[in-house]
């Protein structure tokens, strides 16, 4: 049990720091999120929609956007916090809005 707490310790580490786009998708995360919510609530209303999710999800890309300028102290806890906000905002955010929205799609869409 030991040697696969160790693997997967390893493993998260290694898939992290060999990631050099964690910065850009904090940015594109904090962007996207807020953008998101104005789209599905004023420009293509869709029958749910929750800002405290999407800017939740903004806020956790805060610290992603700023990776760069974490402490030494706090690096050790990046492979941590990465995975956790990437299993929080793309699979779980993501699937829940489109259970909620029973699979709505944008409809009777008109580029002017």
């Amino acid at each position: 049990m030991h040697h696969l707490v160790d693997y997967l310790n390893s493993a998260l580490k290694r898939g992290t720091y060999n990631s050099q786009y964690i910065m850009l998708a904090g940015i594109i995360g904090l962007i996207s999120h807020p953008l998101c919510w104005a789209i599905w609530v004023y420009l293509f209303p869709q029958p749910y929609e929750s800002p405290l999710l999407r800017f939740l999800s903004a806020a956790l890309c805060i610290p992603l956007a700023l990776v760069r300028f974490w402490p030494a102290k706090l690096k050790r806890f990046l492979p941590a916090y990465w995975h956790f906000s990437l299993l929080y905002i793309l699979p779980f955010i993501f699937t829940y809005l489109i259970l909620q929205n029973e699979y709505s799609t944008v409809r009777n869409l008109r580029l002017v």
